[in-house]
């Protein structure tokens, strides 16, 4: 499951990332990317689902995409977050915790 796991969540963060590159420089490429990006992130999801796991999966990747966007707007956008916003990401990353 951890395979899976690492690979939606590396595949989801590039495009977030790529998508938002896009968005500040307005570049075809990174827009084309984030989108091939998604594409594949897709593919990976199905399969995962053959590890009769879905539930788990989804939940540790949805909520560690949560977890690991906020570490990289506070990180590298330099984006604050309000105390209501920590504490979201932090029941976020517990999630991923419990359902492990």
């Amino acid at each position: 499951m951890l395979g899976w796991l690492a690979s939606l969540l590396g595949l989801e963060v590039a495009s977030e990332i790529l998508l938002h590159r896009w968005s500040e420089t307005d570049e075809l490429r990174y827009m084309l990317a984030g989108i091939c990006t998604y594409v594949i992130l897709a593919v990976v999801f199905a399969y995962s689902m053959r590890s009769g796991e879905m539930t788990t999966i989804n939940t540790a990747w949805q909520c560690g995409n949560v977890v690991l966007i906020s570490a990289y707007g506070i990180l590298v956008l330099r984006e604050q977050l309000t105390l209501r916003q920590k504490i979201g990401v932090a029941m976020a990353a517990t999630a991923v915790f419990l359902v492990q």
